[in-house]
């Protein structure tokens, strides 16, 4: 509930900081599977920073490629995606 409603400080405080391995990869998992793009700078962050368990590091990593994934490439109408002719020889 904390992750769709964008309230992720506390799970990212959990894969910061939490004792338990499970429980980091847990956190992990919840923010992968709500899409919540809005805390890739943090993740990458937390995966490039020291104190990380490796498999917790893995897992971030994954989540990041998924997030990345996830997000379309280009916010841009159909109209502006149709083919350019460089000269008049059409």
């Amino acid at each position: 509930m904390l992750a769709r409603a964008d309230e992720t400080g506390p799970i990212i405080e959990a894969i910061e900081n939490h004792r338990d391995e499970e429980v980091r990869l847990s956190a992990v998992r919840v923010l992968s599977m709500a899409g919540q793009t809005s805390v890739t700078a943090k993740l990458r962050e937390l995966a490039s920073g020291d104190g990380i368990p490796e498999n917790v590091r893995t897992a971030i990593l994954e989540a990041l490629y998924k997030l990345d994934q996830d997000q379309p490439s280009l916010d841009m109408p159909a109209s502006d995606n149709e083919p350019a002719f460089l000269h008049n020889s059409q």
